[in-house]
């Protein structure tokens, strides 16, 4: 998992799901994830998310949220459709 940050002036953080094997590691690293992402949101940053398979744009607010959590909730099954 890694978290960046742009620049100083920016309000703008990414969020990356590494690839992993281990499914309790993959769990842990989306509820870590998840909550970092609840609170960036919620303080007015714009949240981009990289996972093996997509990558959300950055954005902010309810609907977003809800798309980083639909997506960090199908990490591991990409070979499966929602």
């Amino acid at each position: 998992m890694k978290i960046l940050r742009e620049p100083e002036n920016s309000h703008v953080c990414m969020l990356r799901l590494e690839a992993l094997t281990s499914l309790p590691l993959l769990d842990r690293q989306c509820e870590e994830l998840a909550a970092i992402s609840h609170w960036l949101l919620a303080h007015g940053y714009h949240v981009e998310l990289q996972t093996p398979s997509q990558t959300l744009k950055a954005s902010s607010g309810p609907a977003h949220e809800k798309h980083i959590l639909q997506t960090l909730a199908w990490a591991g099954f990409e070979g499966e459709e929602a």
